[in-house]
């Protein structure tokens, strides 16, 4: 069985909506291409498959919930903006 290790999302220290939503993009576009390689690797490994295709589907995740937290920062900024 191939023993495969993915990446975890670095802590973030961002202090603008922009800078959480870029560092959290990085952080899950390097657990997709590292998914997506684990899965050209481990043709034949179902285990390995299943556990790939779950990263894919957390860093998936991880950039919708990166996109919604920078959408709700604008909403704020807007909003405070205005009144």
């Amino acid at each position: 069985m191939t023993i495969i290790q993915f990446p975890t999302a670095p802590a973030l220290n961002a202090s603008e909506p922009h800078d959480l939503l870029l560092e959290t993009l990085r952080a899950a576009t390097n657990q997709l291409s590292q998914a997506g390689k684990a899965l050209v690797q481990c043709d034949s490994e179902p285990a390995a498959r299943v556990e790939a295709a779950s990263h894919l589907v957390s860093a998936g995740q991880s950039i919708v919930a990166a996109l919604n937290a920078y959408q709700r920062g604008l909403q704020h900024a807007s909003d405070q903006a205005a009144g």
